[in-house]
């Protein structure tokens, strides 16, 4: 065996002992969420949904009740073209990235 395979097996091995462990963690509670932050894109208030555009880089679906807030204050604000900060919660989705327990930064609410 190469050195270069032995290294490579070797960091798959480590990787899954630390998948292993965060999953475990996950599982006992022990995990907490991770906070983002992020710019409310826009809003289809007659779907109830609307989408975030996420400071990491991609952009994330929320839903109405993944709002916490009032709605109709945000639908009014986003009609304005305010740009609209936000901190919220990344959640597995089988669509792809969503967001919850999302929240306004500049509002007290």
């Amino acid at each position: 065996m190469t050195k270069k395979w032995r290294d490579i097996t070797h960091k798959s091995t480590q990787l899954d002992r630390d998948i292993s462990m965060l999953q475990k963690f996950a599982n006992e509670g022990q995990m907490g969420e991770l906070t983002l932050r992020g710019t409310i894109r826009n809003i289809v208030s007659t779907r109830n949904f609307g989408f975030i555009k996420g400071n990491n880089g991609p952009e994330y679906f929320f839903h109405r009740d993944d709002f916490n807030g009032f709605w109709n204050d945000l639908v009014k604000d986003c009609a304005d073209g305010s740009a609209i900060p936000v901190t919220f919660e990344d959640v597995p989705s089988p669509k792809g990235p969503r967001a919850k327990n999302v929240k306004r930064t500049d509002h007290p609410n």
